[in-house]
């Protein structure tokens, strides 16, 4: 048999005006994942993985300019 092990982390921060309009404000998220493979006939395998977004808003030029 073949069985996956994960283990996972991630965080998040959220400073905008509005959820779910923001105008002003950032958002910031990471996570982080480790895990391995486990098989009686192949060898193990190892995976790391690590991702992150950010996302800014601010008012301009009478709308909302958004970077990401």
């Amino acid at each position: 048999g073949r069985g996956v092990g994960t283990l996972s982390a991630s965080l998040a921060r959220e400073r905008t005006n509005n959820p779910l309009d923001p105008s002003g404000g950032y958002r910031l998220r990471t996570e982080l994942r480790a895990g391995q493979t486990f098989s009686r006939i192949d060898s193990s395998l190892r995976f790391y993985r690590a991702s992150g977004e950010a996302a800014t808003y601010v008012r301009a030029f009478g709308g909302v300019l958004a970077g990401r």
